[in-house]
């Protein structure tokens, strides 16, 4: 028997903010991106949909997230991103 593991959908109560970014010019539309994000808390939850809206801005969209294992409050498995709908966090090492 196939069981679904629900997983809950985590959304910021406050809008986004603008995020501590630094990215490299891109000479090339499929060129990694290159750059630093300086978040301002360890809450996922308050930090990435800033982010997340301001690199859909500048490279398009952005189709998932991962996250380190060190350094947050707490890793949800789903994001919702205001305007965007919801946005997989991976868990990474």
């Amino acid at each position: 028997m196939l069981t679904v593991q629900h997983q809950p959908v985590i959304t910021a109560d406050s809008p986004p903010s603008t995020p501590q970014l630094l990215l490299q010019s891109l000479a090339a539309s499929d060129a990694l991106l290159d750059g630093g994000w300086w978040p301002r808390s360890n809450d996922p939850v308050a930090e990435l949909p800033g982010l997340v809206l301001a690199l859909d801005e500048y490279r398009g969209p952005v189709h998932r997230v991962t996250l380190s294992a060190n350094g947050w409050r707490s890793r949800p498995h789903l994001l919702g991103v205001a305007g965007r709908g919801l946005l997989p966090l991976r868990r990474g090492p």
